[in-house]
C-alpha cells in the first residue's frame, strides 16, 4: 500500500501561533556568595500591546515596571522596585508586528528560600496594566541553569 500526500505549513503563522501574546517573565539563578543567589528575571513584552507616539524620526512608547518580591514563609515584602524604559522603533510596522518584543532583565540578590514574584507593567500613555504573578524556590545551584 502507497499512500501520497501534499500539504504546505505556513512557517510564520505557525511561529505567531506558538508565541504568546502576552507578557512573559523567566528566570534564571545561580550561586552568588557563600549565602546568597543571583536571580536574574528575563521580561519580554509584545509591543503591539502598547500605545507609540510619534516624534520627529521615530516611535516612542514609556512603560513602567513595578516588581515586589514577598518571602512565602514569613509573609514579609523584601524588595519592590519601580522603573520606567522606553522603548522606540523607527517604523510604525514594527509596533504593530506580533513577532517583535522588547526584552528586559533584572538581577537581584536573595537568599534561599520560596518567595512570590509579582511584576507589573503598565503603558503610561494608555494607562493600561499588566500582571505576572509567579512562585519561585531557590536553592543552591549544583549545576547550570537551565537554558532560555
Amino acid at each position: 500500500m502507497l499512500i501520497v500526500s501534499c500539504a504546505a505549513v505556513n512557517k510564520k503563522e505557525l511561529s505567531r501561533k506558538k508565541r504568546s501574546s502576552e507578557i512573559s517573565l523567566h528566570t534564571q539563578e545561580w550561586n552568588k556568595e557563600t549565602d546568597s543567589l543571583n536571580l536574574n528575571m528575563h521580561i519580554s513584552l509584545p509591543l503591539n500591546h502598547f500605545v507609540f507616539t510619534k516624534q520627529k524620526d521615530y516611535f516612542m512608547s514609556e512603560v513602567i515596571f513595578t516588581l515586589v518580591i514577598s518571602d512565602i514563609e514569613k509573609n514579609t515584602q523584601l524588595f519592590r522596585e519601580t522603573w520606567k524604559e522606553v522603548i522606540s522603533e523607527l517604523y510604525y510596522e514594527s509596533t504593530r508586528d506580533l513577532d517583535n518584543y522588547f526584552k528586559t532583565e533584572k538581577n537581584i540578590a536573595l537568599m534561599t528560600g520560596k518567595y512570590n514574584l509579582f511584576l507589573n507593567v503598565q503603558d503610561v500613555d494608555s494607562r493600561k496594566n499588566w500582571k505576572v504573578v509567579k512562585e519561585i524556590e531557590l536553592n543552591k545551584v549544583n549545576h547550570l541553569s537551565p537554558p532560555l
